[in-house]
């Protein structure tokens, strides 16, 4: 018969008042923790080959439940060194990024940075607990804190959870799993409408709309771009400027943080008193490009004056050009490539606008340029659609996993 124990607070110590028919167990009833271990020295050649994935925390990602592949795969002398995982497994990691499960979903090995639920009893469904694993944070706070965040098989095993029925669990598992699949189909969408977008701005940017006659002109090195006819060929410079110091009013902060990778949207704000060292200012319909990593293109069209970073350049646009259609040169494969080239150092390579403002800008009128942006404004719509949609559910998620995983909700 399993073990009960008195109930303390939280999900994994237990659910406060417990609902009838569940029980207060600890995870070393339920299945047998294991930590993993790394072959060393951990860049020997001998270890690795064609045998188990060996699973590292950068193969666990944030979003995905399941993990089908590796990086990296060990041969059979680092298999005897590690240890192994079956398919079905539940791991979750406990070091650096402490607290993060998966369902393995191949024959594999971990890196000492995971523990594995192995032989998981049979009245414990393992999507059950990897939703329960992936609700609790107090596995965070437990770490002890060195060079990096971590905990040890001890302390998982001997942490308290509650367990309902098996058929609840079930039920449970199923419920959050539906969401789960509607949530990687919104980002499915999203990915594929990124693509597609992706490919338009190459073909607008470079053949425009309804164009029959085209002319050569050089574009970098040694190659040849084709661009309609009508189109002029001139410099960034000669369409934008860095936004010249002046007096706002706005408590706005933007910095490199705050900009997603990509994408031209704004993931988070900032308060300038919050932030002493030097800024730059920027105005409304600025364009702002991160000249940090440009490898991560990191662009935002300003929808208000505020402060910004000075590894962000305010570039504002002339009357040759609309704001909209400068993001999307700036985000333009041709320019990331460009930027990239032309940035300097190792460790934090940065361009620079005495570079950027050299870059080969190829100019549609602006009736044309009107009607570009028109139909990649539709293009972001559907998009900014889809992301909500994805928020919307993700906070579905989190709310019913806090309601079901404690009893509040009973299935």
């Amino acid at each position: 018969m399993a073990k009960r124990y008195n109930l303390i607070n939280g999900p994994l110590g237990g659910c406060g008042k417990i609902p009838k028919g569940w029980e207060v167990l600890k995870f070393g009833d339920i299945a047998r923790i294991r930590r993993g271990a790394s072959p060393r020295p951990i860049e020997d050649l001998k270890y690795f080959g064609g045998g188990r994935g060996w699973i590292r925390i950068s193969d666990v990602s944030k979003s995905n439940k399941y993990l089908r592949q590796t990086h990296d795969h060990l041969s059979k002398l680092g298999e005897a060194k590690s240890i192994a995982v079956n398919e079905g497994d539940v791991i979750m990691s406990i070091a650096a990024t402490v607290g993060r499960p998966i369902i393995v979903k191949m024959q594999a090995c971990i890196h000492d940075g995971f523990v594995t639920f192995s032989n998981l009893s049979e009245d414990v469904d393992n999507e059950y607990l990897y939703y329960l694993l992936k609700l609790e944070k107090k596995f965070v706070g437990m770490g002890q804190h060195g060079t990096q965040n971590n905990i040890n098989s001890a302390l998982v095993a001997n942490t308290k959870f509650c367990k309902p029925p098996f058929q609840e669990q079930q039920k449970i598992a199923a419920i959050l799993s539906n969401i789960d699949v509607l949530i990687e189909s919104t980002r499915e969408t999203i990915e594929k409408t990124k693509k597609l977008k992706r490919g338009l701005m190459q073909k607008l940017l470079t053949k425009g709309i309804g164009h029959t006659k085209f002319k050569k002109v050089h574009w970098r090195f040694d190659r040849e771009i084709e661009i309609p006819e009508e189109w002029e060929v001139t410099n960034l410079s000669d369409i934008c400027n860095v936004q010249e110091p002046s007096q706002i009013n706005s408590n706005l902060y933007v910095g490199l943080e705050h900009i997603s990778q990509n994408d031209n949207r704004l993931i988070a704000l900032g308060n300038k008193n919050k932030f002493n060292s030097n800024k730059n200012i920027f105005r409304k319909d600025n364009v702002l490009y991160g000249k940090l990593r440009p490898r991560l293109s990191k662009v935002w069209l300003a929808n208000e004056d505020g402060y910004c970073s000075t590894d962000i350049l305010p570039l504002q646009a002339n009357e040759k050009i609309i704001p909209l259609i400068l993001l999307l040169t700036l985000t333009d494969y041709r320019f990331f490539w460009y930027a990239v080239s032309t940035s300097a150092g190792t460790k934090m390579p940065r361009t620079a606008w005495s570079d950027m403002k050299k870059f080969r800008v190829f100019l549609p009128s602006l009736k044309e340029q009107k009607k570009i942006a028109s139909i990649l404004s539709v293009v972001d719509a559907y998009i900014r659609t889809n992301q909500q949609y994805e928020m919307h559910l993700e906070k579905l998620k989190k709310g019913l996993m806090q309601k079901l995983l404690t009893g509040q909700i009973r299935v």
